[in-house]
């Protein structure tokens, strides 16, 4: 099997572990029929295997979490890397009717099922923008892992060598996506997110809340150096700390090679708590 076949499947092993400590299903999630799942009081559909939607959902209750700490009623969240909406809907209940959401997804099956799940969640607070974020406009080749993955990336490495189609998708800068700013940002897409901070300058400028997953093996296999996305936020005067399941811990220049170096032998991702100040 090749080596990204084996990270990928050792992943959803962990994965499922870290759901075992999280105490799912009793504290996550209160009902599972098919490929429905109720999680934190929201009915979504989540495709895929019984394996592969345990693995994400455990991801993404770890980003619940964040949210929960940090959006507040009223508030602007743009949740890029949208998948079929598991945040989305998570922060649209928490902004309430005078916050907004917006969800940049450009994957046309994930789109479907996104576009359903807000819908049953009858929210009137979102909107989907059917592209991807990136550093500069124009048309990118996108490339799909499987119908409703969640690991499709505009970089074929970081699908794990299993590709199943590739299409043309508009790239547009988040600045221009959401000129009005935001108060939280959560970025997921799959080894691309320095290009997403690289078209959001102005928004950066105003200090929003950033919660990016960092997956030191997805950043190199897009072509970065495994600790540039940690590096590019720190040297740039943002305080960062890292949200495993399990902890959150600050993390400073100094501290990135080991930590690079641990999440490079786990062949997991972690996600990035990036905030202004001190």
């Amino acid at each position: 099997m090749p080596r990204a076949a084996i990270a990928w499947h050792a992943i959803c092993s962990r994965s499922l572990q870290m759901l075992r400590v999280m105490q799912w299903p009793r504290a996550a999630t209160d009902a599972w029929r098919g490929d429905v799942v109720r999680i934190d009081g929201s009915t979504i559909e989540v495709p895929g295997t019984r394996r592969m939607r345990l693995s994400v959902l455990a991801g993404n209750l770890r980003i619940h979490r964040l949210l929960d700490r940090f959006v507040r009623p009223g508030s602007t969240v743009v949740d890029v890397g949208a998948n079929i909406g598991y945040n989305t809907i998570h922060a649209a209940r928490l902004v309430g009717p005078g916050g907004r959401v917006l969800a940049v997804e450009p994957a046309g099956d994930n789109l479907e099922v996104l576009r359903a799940n807000v819908a049953a969640a009858g929210l009137a607070n979102v909107r989907i923008e059917p592209v991807a974020a990136g550093s500069a406009p124009g048309m990118r080749d996108f490339f799909v892992r499987g119908p409703k993955s969640a690991v499709n990336s505009l970089f074929a490495r970081s699908c794990y060598a299993f590709v199943t189609d590739i299409v043309r998708v508009p790239v547009v800068p988040l600045d221009d996506l959401a000129p009005g700013g935001a108060d939280l940002v959560k970025i997921d897409v799959e080894g691309a997110e320095l290009e997403v901070l690289e078209g959001m300058h102005r928004i950066l400028a105003t200090g929003p809340v950033l919660i990016v997953e960092w997956h030191p093996i997805l950043q190199q296999l897009a072509g970065h150096a495994a600790d540039a996305l940690p590096l590019w936020l720190l040297r740039r005067g943002w305080r960062l700390e890292a949200a495993s399941h399990t902890a959150i811990r600050a993390l400073t220049e100094a501290d990135v090679p080991r930590t690079t170096a641990r999440w490079l032998r786990l062949e997991r991702p972690v996600e990035l708590l990036a905030r202004r100040g001190s």
